[in-house]
């Protein structure tokens, strides 16, 4: 096998360095690289090992192999563990962290073009759910960056998590990971102003007028019914599990924080059912400090709103009576369906009783 002449050669004074010139010495041939990758997330479980990979350039040699490889399914997800991992806070703890103060982002130009490769990784590899909770995995601390969280959603991360999850809503691994990276998304932005190097960054990636938050926040909630919905049913098919109930309440605590919007995505919590599963949650998890606390939070937004707006309050009750109505009616169709097959067992039995004739 020939060496890659173009290769840069790091001192070999630690695993991370030896497994990185691995990777440049034989980064054509799929083998090689993906063992390299198979043995990286325990090298970069170590934070001085992890931090030293990112200023080496291990981000650009990942999202590099991807591409070259795009086909192996194998080693793109383990391509993906491994961006998992550069993109952890370098001083935090995963997914807790909702500013950029503790964050050691992975290099802004290279997140970015590599926001597009994990979303085509998503796209072409849609019905391998392993590699879809991966790929959404390494969205979670990717989203913690503001600016990287408006490239994520200008390129269709939002719709591409809603299909990953509502393509494989019976996987539990793949709606836990799918709503932790959402959690991040659905933050209302700040009402401060952008900093000009964000300005800069953006324009520079031919997006203009995206680096507002205002303009964010407008492409966030025109997917916020589905958003709500895919949600609350993750929650329903995985009730017993908490990590994925944790999850989803904060997406739909975090909705209920919106005021740029006025009352319409509190409306839309409520009139799809955000006050129902808030209120089975409450009492199925009042054990859980952190699930009691952001549904009693998220509650009493959305019970003032209804107290606030006579309109809405009667929207919503309206629909509750129509639901009432229906379910009423579903029972009464259904005790209907087992009279009918009672009385058709009845009647095949009294068929195959045998008859008695007289003398």
């Amino acid at each position: 096998t020939t060496v890659n002449p173009e290769a840069l050669v790091l001192p070999w004074t630690s695993i991370a360095n030896t497994v990185l010139n691995w990777l440049g010495f034989y980064s054509h041939v799929e083998g090689i690289v993906g063992l390299c990758f198979e043995a990286l997330p325990e090298v970069l479980s170590d934070e001085q090992a992890r931090e030293s990979a990112q200023q080496a350039g291990l981000t650009k040699i990942v999202f590099s192999s991807i591409l070259r490889f795009k086909d192996s399914p194998n080693l793109v997800r383990a391509c993906l563990h491994t961006l998992v991992l550069l993109a952890r806070p370098v001083g935090g703890v995963e997914g807790q962290m909702f500013n950029e103060s503790m964050l050691a982002p992975v290099g802004l130009e290279e997140s970015v073009n590599g926001i597009s490769v994990i979303i085509q990784c998503m796209r072409r590899f849609k019905d391998n759910p392993d590699l879809l909770a991966m790929a959404s995995w390494s969205l979670v601390n990717i989203t913690l960056n503001i600016t990287q969280k408006k490239c994520l959603v200008h390129l269709g991360g939002i719709e591409c998590l809603l299909d990953t999850v509502d393509a494989h809503i019976d996987n539990s691994e793949v709606a836990y990971r799918g709503l932790f990276a959402m959690i991040n998304i659905v933050i209302p932005p700040p009402r401060t102003e952008e900093t000009r190097s964000e300005k800069m960054v953006l324009e520079e990636l031919l997006m203009p007028g995206l680096w507002t938050h205002r303009a964010l926040w407008s492409r966030v909630t025109q997917h916020v019914e589905r958003i709500i919905v895919t949600v609350i049913k993750a929650m329903e098919r995985h009730f017993n599990i908490r990590e994925i109930v944790n999850r989803g309440t904060l997406i739909l605590h975090n909705l209920s924080l919106d005021e740029r919007s006025g009352i319409e995505i509190r409306r839309a919590l409520i009139m799809n059912g955000g006050i129902n599963i808030l209120q089975n949650t409450h009492r199925k998890w009042k054990e859980d400090n952190h699930i009691l606390g952001y549904t009693q939070e998220t509650l009493y937004r959305l019970f003032t709103a209804l107290n606030e707006n006579p309109n809405l309050k009667n929207e919503f009750v309206e629909l509750m009576n129509s639901k009432r109505q229906q379910q009423h009616q579903m029972q009464l169709d259904q005790e209907q369906q087992e009279q009918q097959v009672q009385l058709q067992q009845q009647l095949q039995q009294e068929q195959h009783q045998p008859q008695q004739s007289g003398l």
